[in-house]
């Protein structure tokens, strides 16, 4: 198996690997720190001051878009890029399907959909695909409306740009390859992307166009977000992404279905470990009591999906009980209104607790209640007029984009950004938190990181794969050693090889199969006449094994092909079971084959086999007999040259049998001196055949 690392980040992953000559795409995230080298769309000039209240520094370079510097570090001026997977490195038109374990780690599908020439199947859950669609349109909708609010929202020409950055300026973008980036796709790339996906359930199995199947297990991160097994008739390839033990509204991990896997691929997990899931949430319920308790309002930047079904349940029952049921609640997306309502119709989808309130019958989450009460709003955008007629502070305003620098979020920062009874709480784990607030740290407004990352941490994936017994185990090269938190950090290691990679690797990984499934076509299978042997039924056929679309089949022998000789190699094995060697000899006296000896494994079991084996090997018994030797002992069963050639003149039908018990190695394990003697017979036995020919 080879794995090739086309995403620059273990968070945001797109893999590619190739199995039975099947190339499978895991995931196709899209990099939002992109966002960050980029300015917020407030109005800038040379006479007013920056958004963070200090003076802007404006540099004019040959084309007419701008960079500004805030504490040194230069944000582009310009409409935006981002930073996708390296799609080129690959013809996508070889992909042969797109696994999708979650709605975050679709959003550079459309690149692929749209722009290139993939033309294979995509598969994801129902909940993946919904909310992945509203993430992309509300980012594609924040993306237009900034190019709108801003003087120049014209591409960046990247040459001509890094070429007028200072060289202390340019490296970073160069490292993060800048001119590589993309503006973002279209509200119509969106939808045709979205009508080329397949839906698929948990548990449900799908069989590609070889004997692989691939099937979707809960991962316990989001609602529909899901692990994939990747399995065929001898292997089992298990890919954990972004996965959590300790969900509050999502479908449990489902770890029963990775166990024992020749390989998993294992990412995306936590970034934050030393700040656990419900310490955040509480967290951030402490800081919103204490600012309302002021009079201040809360601005809490995040998606409209994941994270804000669980804040909006949590948030309103704490204030309601430290008696601040009237402060209002506001949800400003284009996704609110459908992100809401899709959260009470996908019971299936949900956890244990959250579906037993479906059956009482309530709604599971408590926002229905709250929209019913007047206690929280939704609205699309700050220019509904509805929204201007319900406004009233103190508030908490739950809004996109996490990043700063798009989308309402942007006219709040400067609304409540000079009362230092307000506060900014971010919570996207992904989005480093000074280059969030760069252009803002100068404000007085209270800020303040509370990410909620509900993702495996280290020491729960080391628990996991404790759990699950991997044989090999594939990570990003960032796992592999220590962390900022220390050696106990990482990757533990298991019961097997570990390999590592980082972007734009490949890696190959083996997987050590032994054996692969075929069919007998009809044709062959009619000539087969079986034989009675005891409680089962044999029979000798001859064919030619085919590999066509990765599967093999064993069709007729064409005429054409009759006259080359079929030669068995020394080491070629035979999946039989247990075998007995009275049964054996016996079957052989019975087919009249009467000059038959044992030879003895290299290595015997025990003085007593061995003598019986001698006994057995040095009397010549009648037909039927049963000779005396242990059923569990690994024998060759063979015969001499001058035995063939006595039989070849007194029985010319018996010689194709009486070559196939001779060429037939029987036994899973030989010393080299049995192979040596199985080579001799072999050739023996051609030679014979050649006599006969002439």
């Amino acid at each position: 198996m080879k794995v090739y690392a086309l995403g620059n980040n273990p968070n945001a992953l797109c893999l590619v690997i190739k199995v039975h000559d099947i190339q499978i795409m895991l995931d196709c995230g899209l990099e939002l720190s992109s966002l960050l080298h980029y300015l917020p769309p407030y109005d800038r000039t040379l006479d007013e001051p920056s958004v963070a209240g200090k003076k802007a520094v404006k540099h004019s370079i040959y084309s007419p878009t701008l960079y500004e510097e805030f504490h040194g570090k230069p944000l582009l001026d310009g409409k935006v890029h981002f930073s996708v997977p390296r799609f080129e490195m690959l013809d996508m038109g070889q992909i042969d399907v797109i696994l999708i374990s979650n709605h975050h780690s679709m959003l550079s599908l459309p690149y692929v959909t749209e722009r290139t020439n993939f033309k294979g199947l995509i598969l994801a859950t129902d909940p993946t695909i919904q909310l992945g669609k509203q993430l992309m349109m509300e980012l594609v909708e924040l993306d237009n409306r900034r190019a709108r609010s801003i003087e120049r929202s014209r591409e960046i020409d990247t040459t001509e740009l890094l070429a007028a950055l200072p060289l202390d300026k340019r490296a970073e973008l160069e490292r993060l390859a800048f001119e590589n980036w993309r503006p973002l796709y279209t509200q119509k790339d969106i939808n045709n992307c979205i009508c080329k996906i397949q839906q698929i359930s948990y548990n449900q199995t799908k069989e590609l166009r070889d004997s692989l199947r691939v099937t979707p297990l809960s991962s316990g991160w989001g609602l529909g977000s899901c692990n994939w097994m990747i399995h065929s008739q001898y292997e089992r390839i298990g890919y954990i992404g972004p996965s959590s033990m300790t969900s509050k509204h999502p479908m449990a991990m489902d770890t029963e279905g990775l166990r024992h896997c020749d390989v998993v691929l294992l990412s995306s997990l936590s970034a934050e470990p030393s700040r656990p899931y419900d310490a955040m949430l509480n967290e951030i319920c402490n800081q919103i009591g204490l600012t309302v308790n002021r009079g201040g309002s809360v601005l809490l930047p995040l998606p409209p999906v994941g994270a804000i079904l669980d804040l909006l349940d949590f948030v309103s029952g704490y204030l309601q009980g430290m008696g601040f049921g009237h402060i209002p609640l506001y949800f400003l997306s284009t996704a609110a209104e459908a992100s809401l309502a899709y959260s009470n119709i996908v019971a299936e989808w949900l956890c244990k607790s959250k579906q037993q309130r479906v059956y009482l019958p309530e709604s599971p989450f408590l926002h229905e209640a709250l929209l019913k009460n007047g206690r929280l709003f939704q609205f699309a955008n700050t220019e509904s007029a509805a929204f201007g007629a319900s406004f009233r502070e103190p508030c908490v305003m739950f809004t996109g984009h996490p990043s700063l620098r798009m989308g309402d979020v942007c006219h709040f920062v400067s609304h409540f950004g000079n009362n230092v009874l307000n506060a900014l709480i971010l919570t996207e784990p992904e989005l480093e938190p000074t280059q969030v607030l760069l252009p803002v740290q100068d404000l007085k407004i209270r800020k303040m990181y509370c990410p909620l990352d509900m993702r495996l941490n280290y020491f729960e994936a080391n628990n996991l794969l404790r759990e699950i017994k991997p044989s090999a185990l594939v990570i990003p090269s960032a796992y592999g050693g220590s962390t900022n938190a220390g050696q106990k950090s990482a990757i533990l290691p298991i019961d097997g090889p570990i390999y590592t990679y980082s972007h734009l690797d490949t890696v190959s990984v083996p997987l050590g199969r032994r054996f692969e499934k075929g069919q007998i076509t009809p044709e062959l299978a009619q000539s087969v006449i079986p034989t009675n042997f005891g409680s089962m039924n044999i029979a000798k056929l001859t064919g030619t094994l085919t590999l066509r679309d990765n599967r093999f089949n064993l069709v007729p022998v064409k005429p054409h092909m009759k006259s080359y000789q079929v030669r068995t190699g020394s080491s070629r094995r035979f999946l039989w079971g247990r075998l007995s060697l009275e049964k054996v000899v016996a079957a052989l006296l019975d087919a009249g084959i009467d000059d038959v000896f044992v030879k003895m494994n290299p290595k015997p079991h025990t003085e007593a086999e061995m003598n019986a084996l001698s006994k057995a090997s040095s009397s010549t018994p009648s037909k039927g007999s049963q000779p005396s030797a242990s059923p569990d002992d690994s024998m060759l069963v063979d015969e001499t040259a001058k035995s063939r050639k006595d039989a070849s003149s007194n029985s010319t039908k018996r010689e194709p049998e009486r070559l196939l018990a001779v060429k037939t190695e029987m036994v899973s394990d030989t010393g080299s001196e049995a192979e040596e003697m199985q080579d001799k017979n072999e050739r023996e036995a051609e030679e014979d055949e050649e006599e006969e020919e002439d």
